[in-house]
C-alpha cells in the first residue's frame, strides 16, 4: 500500500472514531419518552456502532502482517467489536 493511501486510510479511522462518539452522545442526549426520540437513539446508536466497525476494519488492514492467521485477526476484530457494542449498548441503556 503507498504511503499516501495509509495515511488516508489513518485520516479516515480517525474520523470514524469523532463521528461515533459524536453519534452516541447526540444519542443519549434523547429520551425514551416519545417515539421519535426512541427511533433516532436507536438509528444514533446503530450509526455509532458502524463507524466503530469502520474503525476497527482500517485497523486491520493498518495491521503489520505479522501472522497469517486470517481466522485468529477474525475472530480477534469480532470480540473487539462485540465488546464495543456491548458497552455502548450498555451506557445506552443505563442513560435510558
Amino acid at each position: 500500500m503507498r504511503e499516501d493511501q495509509l495515511k488516508e486510510l489513518q485520516r479516515i479511522q480517525e474520523v470514524a472514531i469523532d463521528n461515533a462518539i459524536a453519534e452516541f452522545d447526540e444519542a443519549c442526549a434523547l429520551s425514551l419518552q416519545e417515539q421519535q426520540e426512541r427511533g433516532d437513539r436507536r438509528w444514533l446508536t446503530q450509526m455509532a456502532s458502524s463507524s466503530l466497525k469502520l474503525s476497527a476494519d482500517i485497523a486491520r488492514l493498518l495491521k503489520p502482517v505479522a501472522n497469517n492467521n486470517e481466522e485468529q485477526e477474525e475472530a480477534e476484530l469480532s470480540a473487539i467489536i462485540n465488546a464495543a457494542t456491548t458497552k455502548v449498548l450498555a451506557f445506552d441503556r443505563k442513560k435510558g
